[in-house]
């Protein structure tokens, strides 16, 4: 939970610096898609682990749950996230 609690504070920074035209936005919000990333994946894996881990819930209970929370659209986290890593190492490193 603590992780999805810092990524919806910095998200939250990374779009008042965009609103406010700041110099450090593009870098603020790049910082803000690849956390959001690994947030994505983290909450991913650990909801399998809890569902399937036990062995406890059967096929459709489990299956139901992640229909529930939309499981499927965590696969889009990823969309563009190389992309945003390149231009990220562009603005750290001076490239």
């Amino acid at each position: 939970m603590a992780h999805v609690e810092v990524g919806v504070a910095v998200a939250r920074k990374a779009g008042a610096l965009a609103a406010g035209g700041d110099a450090q936005a593009e870098r603020a919000v790049l910082l803000a898609r690849i956390f959001a990333w690994e947030v994505c994946q983290l909450f991913e894996r650990n909801s399998l682990r809890i569902l399937t881990g036990t062995g406890d819930l059967d096929a459709a209970t489990v299956a139901n749950s992640l229909a529930e929370i939309r499981f499927s659209e965590f696969a889009g986290s990823c969309r563009n996230v190389i992309k945003d890593m390149d231009r990220l190492a562009d603005i750290v490193f001076g490239r």
